[in-house]
């Protein structure tokens, strides 16, 4: 295998991303740019400098017809949709994975084969008198991380420590578990602010309604193709990271720590 420099996984994922804008468009399915390829597209027209994957968000009805029909709708035998339902994921939110990569992740042990990704986030109707779900959600999540964390590898002597005595408490119940439990969860909630959007299984403010006006399509170029994003993205942002438009500190602008490789026999490009 050939490890993969940071602009040749970035177009692996553009190509997965292409895909999926074209599936999205033939099948009638909402979608936006989210979380950092959004302000990729926003303040640089492309991917961050320094980021090495794609997210999308998708509201849930969209979602879920995507999720059960992307076998029958891809466009190439080396996409693959996995999700926690089927067994073959330990993450509550939907990935498209090129099959002809694999992943190598420092700081973690999940047990499955990844490929370089786009993230597939689903948008609910914002949960209404839901702090026990919430409190649930974030349970989960911390037990699922910890479910596959290297007890080896750690950021500080403290945190290779606490995985020490941690992750082998939740190992053993297996992290695609922890996963399915957020989804069922979520699933299940049956009271809601139609009005409303929340990105419960997403990555930042979980619990912050965000206005459906706010997800009038409109688009915005991302390496040289246009694509879905909200129409009013600037309050998108803003809802998630405050002052986006200002760079991070370079101490802060670090990709994800892992190693993407290409396997034998296969090309990109």
């Amino acid at each position: 295998m050939r490890e993969l420099s940071r602009r040749e996984v970035q177009e692996v994922e553009i190509g997965l991303l292409s895909e999926f804008a074209d599936l999205c468009e033939a099948h009638g399915l909402r979608y936006y740019l989210a979380y950092g390829t959004l302000i990729g597209a926003a303040r640089h027209q492309g991917f961050v400098p320094w980021d090495d994957d794609v997210d999308v968000m998708m509201p849930r009805k969209d979602f879920e017809r995507l999720r059960g029909a992307f076998e029958t709708w891809r466009l190439r035998e080396t996409s693959q949709f996995i999700h926690c339902r089927t067994g073959r994921s330990r993450f509550p939110f939907g990935r498209i994975i090129d099959t002809r990569t694999v992943v190598d992740e420092r700081y973690c042990e999940g047990g499955e084969e990844l490929g370089a990704w786009i993230d597939v986030f689903p948008l609910e109707d914002m949960p209404l008198r839901a702090e026990s779900l919430f409190r649930r959600i974030d349970y989960w999540n911390a037990a699922r991380m910890l479910a596959v964390s290297d007890p080896r590898k750690g950021a500080s002597s403290i945190a290779r420590i606490a995985k020490k005595v941690l992750a082998p408490i939740y190992r053993h119940k297996g992290s695609v578990r922890y996963a399915m439990k957020m989804d069922r969860a979520v699933m299940e909630w049956d009271r809601h602010d139609e009005s409303c959007y929340a990105e419960v299984l997403g990555v930042t403010e979980k619990r912050k309604p965000l206005p459906k006006q706010w997800f009038e399509p409109a688009t915005l170029t991302f390496e040289s193709r246009e694509y879905c994003v909200p129409s009013q993205y600037d309050a998108v942002l803003s809802s998630c990271y405050g002052n986006w438009r200002q760079l991070p500190p370079e101490e802060q602008r670090v990709p994800h720590p892992m190693n993407i490789y290409l396997k034998d026999g296969y090309v990109i490009g």
